[in-house]
C-alpha cells in the first residue's frame, strides 16, 4: 500500500461510510495502522460572536444534535469493533525504561509536579 512505507498512524475526521471503508480495508488486508477516529460534529447552540456564522434557526440545531449522536454512535460502534477484532499491540518506545522512577500517588492536585 502507498502509506504503509511512510505513515503508521492515520487520522479520519469523521465516522462516516467512507471511515468504514478505511476501516474495512485495513482490516481485511491486515495492515498495520493505527487509527484515530474522530467524530465530526455540527453546532448544538448559537454562538453569536462566530465571525464565519455561528447562528442558526431551533430546527437546524435540533436537527444538528440528533446527527451528532449519530455521529457519536457511528464512532464508539465503528472504533469499538475496530479495537475488539485485534489489540494493536505498543510501540516499543512506550515501554517504561528500566530506571525511570514510579509516579508516587499525589496528595492533593496541587502536589502534582512533574519529575524531570
Amino acid at each position: 500500500m502507498i502509506l504503509q512505507k511512510n505513515w503508521r498512524l492515520l487520522r479520519l475526521y469523521d465516522s462516516s461510510f467512507h471511515a468504514e471503508r478505511v476501516l474495512q480495508v485495513i482490516e481485511e488486508n491486515k495492515l498495520p495502522f493505527q487509527v484515530m477516529l474522530g467524530a465530526y460534529l455540527g453546532a448544538e447552540m448559537n454562538n453569536f460572536g462566530c465571525p464565519w456564522g455561528g447562528t442558526f434557526i431551533e430546527e437546524q440545531l435540533e436537527a444538528s444534535t440528533r446527527e451528532n449522536e449519530a455521529e457519536v454512535g457511528r464512532s464508539v460502534t465503528r472504533g469499538g469493533q475496530s479495537v475488539a477484532r485485534h489489540a494493536v499491540p505498543r510501540p516499543s518506545s512506550f515501554k517504561s525504561a528500566p530506571n525511570r522512577p514510579k509516579p508516587r500517588a499525589a496528595r492533593s492536585i496541587g502536589a502534582i509536579r512533574p519529575r524531570w
